[in-house]
């Protein structure tokens, strides 16, 4: 995705995926943003006209919406990784469940990621 946009009087160009253009927009500090021009896929084009429809043309509202809905997203399959690690680690012998360290320590490192993502949730959604 390519997109030009205006900030403070100042043109800029973001390219990138439409995340990283969103993050960058969402990011890009205080003042006016308005949108000159963008190139898109047919899907993207489609999602991003719609959604500026519905916020009022505000581009900064707009990337915050795509980053929360993203980031849900990602936590959603980080989630469902987890369990099927779980899932996976755990046998049981002789009437005792146990669980294999290798996979546990790789569960563990998700949800350090799923608090992560949760976190940046957080303060897209208090602002």
């Amino acid at each position: 995705m390519e997109m030009w946009i205006r900030i403070n009087g100042e043109k800029r160009k973001l390219q990138g995926s439409f995340l990283k253009v969103m993050e960058e927009i969402y990011n890009s500090g205080e003042g006016e943003i308005s949108l000159l021009a963008f190139n898109a896929g047919t899907k993207e084009r489609r999602r991003l006209k719609r959604l500026l429809r519905w916020y009022d043309r505000d581009l900064r509202e707009v990337a915050r919406q795509v980053l929360i809905k993203y980031y849900k997203s990602d936590r959603r399959k980080l989630r469902r990784r987890i369990e099927e690690l779980k899932k996976k680690a755990r046998y049981i012998s002789k009437g005792q469940v146990y669980y294999c360290p290798r996979i546990m320590k790789e569960v563990e490192d998700l949800k350090k990621e799923v608090e992560e993502i949760d976190k940046r949730i957080g303060a897209l959604q208090n602002k």
